[in-house]
Parts: C-alpha cells; structure tokens; sequence
C-alpha cells in the first residue's frame, strides 16, 4: 500500500477563507488525512492547521514581494525533511522551482491565473515571464488549471496538466443546502466575491442608479465593501451581507435569480475567464449574468443557460432586469437550459491528482 506524502501548500496570502480556492484545497487535504503544512503570510485568525508564516502583510506591495520570495526561497533551501511541495502563484512557484534545480524536490503547480495574462505587462517583459512560467511547468510533477484555455498554446505538453474546475466542494454544498435560506423578492440578483473596476463595479454602479422607485427587486452583494461606494451601498434595492465564508456564499444563489459575473475583457485574463461563480451557478442552478466578450462560456455551460451583455453597458442591463421582472417564463426557459450543462465537485477533480505514483 502507497503511503499518503506529507504535502507544504504554499500560497501568499495572510488568512485561509480570504481565498475560496485556498480554503477547498486545505480542507480537502486535511480531510484526506494528508500531513499538512500550510505556509502563508501571517494573518489575524486563530491558527487552527500547521501554519508557518513566511511574512507579514505591508502597505508596499513590491516590499511584500521581495520579503516573501526571499524568506520562501531560503525557508525551501534549509528545511530538513523533504515533502511534496503544493504551490499556488507564480511567484511562489518561481522560488519553488528555483530551489528544486539547487537540492530536488516534487512540487505541483496550482495555476489559477497566468501571472502573464493578468497583468498589462511590456511586450518583452511579458515574453520573458511566459518563458520562466514554461521552465516552472515542465520542471513540476502537473500543472493544475481551471479551464483548458489557460494552457499555454505551444512549447508545453499538454499531458502535464490537469484541469480541475472551479466547482465548490460537496462537503460546503451540502451544508449550505442545509441553511435553508428563503427568497424574499420577486427578484434577487446576486452578486460576491471581488467586486472592483475590472469586475463590472462601475457598471454596477451606473445599473443601481437608473433603477425606478417601487420595484419588489433585491440586489445581493458579499464581500468587502471597500469601493462599493454610497450609490451602492445607500440604495433601498441593495443588501450588503458583508464578508461571509463558502458555504454562506453558496447558500445565498439558493435564494436569487440571477448571479452577476462581469470581467473587463481589456485584460487577457479576463477574456478567459473561468470564475467560482460559474461552478457555483451550476450546482445551484442560478442563471449568470455575463459579458459577451468572454472566450471561454462554452466551457462551462455549452448547453447555454445564461444571458450575456457588452461589458460597461449598464443601459443593457438595465433592460435586462426589467424584462426578467416582468416576464418570468425568460428566466424559466434560462434555467432549463442551464440544468442540461455538466456539473463536477471539487473533491472528485481532486483525487485526479498525482500525489503519490507520478515519478519525482
């Protein structure tokens, strides 16, 4: 029998439910009964797993990064006892790989976003970090991503991927269906997570303050409220829930009509978009809201089941919710549709991975 590896998930972050895809990842490990090693940034909750601070959290991002690299670079090179190392980010994984070529050592790649296509980067600078971020992936164990669109188009085999969904987890679905939560308008539209200029915030905005008096409509938002702004936050159609974790995220598309997903498609990253709202719409069947120009709806829901509008056009979706108030039967053919698309669990993407048979 092959025993369980003991497994060092490193990821730059300060506290675990900060990152939904972060707080899957740990309790799926340590509910595997994985030995587990979980080094971060320091945060503000209680300790509750086998955490190793690298660094604190500063207000100068570049003095963050160089502080974290250089402390996870010589934390890897000295530690005693070699594990498999599970890395999240593309600087965390540039260390990881950096030490791997001076002593050894497995790792797998946790790639949720191409550092490359996220950023507006120069034409050459871009060229030079794809290039690092191909030496880090053929060097890994596997390479996990969320769509087969983040798959860099040459020079990488294919076969050292694995594509693992951005579904919730059956232990977090099963408890929110559990809060029983009850809708209480004629409409609720739901929106959580990040909500900032690049995800739709302005358009958002503009939406709320052309809605007219006396509708029975609720707007949703969780997550923080910094930038909201008081034309969200002072509108009677808008409920601020605040911050709240998974499950209370998940619960939450049980009572709406609609989730709200919109990415600024002048971002590389954003055009190939493969959000935790989708997987989370899809077991709950909660019909999205989205932008036209993302490449990549076909992936998730290729039997339809969505509404898809221009970017910034708050003026369409506008229309868009008075047609859906007024003629119930548009939702209810949506949501036909969207029952037809295939849904996954995280655990059951997870156990795909090669934790202890892949050669080192």
């Amino acid at each position: 029998m092959t025993s369980k590896p003991e497994i060092i998930l490193i990821i730059r972050i300060a506290n675990i439910d900060e990152r939904v895809r972060l707080s899957k990842n740990v309790h799926y490990f340590t509910s595997r009964d994985y030995g587990l090693e979980l080094w971060k940034k320091k945060g503000t909750h209680k300790s509750i797993y086998n955490e190793k601070d690298i660094c604190k959290t500063y207000n100068s991002k570049g003095i963050e990064y160089i502080l974290w690299m250089t402390g996870l670079f010589f934390r890897l090179l000295f530690r005693k006892r070699k594990k498999l190392v599970f890395v999240s980010g593309y600087e965390s994984a540039l260390m990881v790989y950096l030490v791997s070529l001076i002593r050894g050592g497995a790792y797998i790649y946790d790639n949720p976003d191409n550092f490359y296509q996220s950023k507006q980067l120069p034409k050459l600078l871009k060229k030079l970090v794809f290039w690092i971020d191909c030496r880090i992936i053929n060097r890994a164990r596997i390479t996990v991503v969320p769509d087969h669109s983040r798959i860099p188009g040459y020079n990488i085999d294919h076969d050292r991927f694995l594509v693992i969904k951005n579904f919730p987890s059956l232990v977090d679905y099963k408890k929110s269906e559990a809060l029983g939560l009850k809708k209480t308008h004629k409409l609720v539209l739901y929106t959580n997570g990040w909500l900032v200029p690049t995800r739709g915030l302005n358009m958002m905005s503009e939406f709320i303050g052309k809605l007219e008096d006396g509708l029975d409509l609720e707007i949703k938002i969780t997550g923080k409220k910094e930038g909201l702004g008081e034309n969200i936050l002072g509108s009677k159609y808008v409920n601020y829930l605040g911050v709240v974790d998974a499950t209370t995220s998940l619960a939450h598309y049980y009572t709406s009509d609609v989730i709200l997903t919109f990415y600024d498609p002048a971002l590389e990253i954003n055009r190939k978009a493969s959000p935790n709202k989708w997987g989370d719409a899809l077991v709950t069947k909660t019909v999205p809201i989205l932008n036209s120009e993302i490449e990549t709806t076909g992936n998730y829901f290729p039997e339809g089941g969505y509404f898809a509008i221009k970017y910034n056009d708050a003026d369409a979706l506008h229309q868009l919710t008075m047609d859906l108030y007024n003629d119930k039967t548009l939702l209810e053919n949506k949501q036909k549709e969207l029952k037809q698309n295939p849904i996954y669990f995280w655990e059951d993407q997870m156990d795909k991975l090669p934790l202890s048979n892949a050669k080192k």
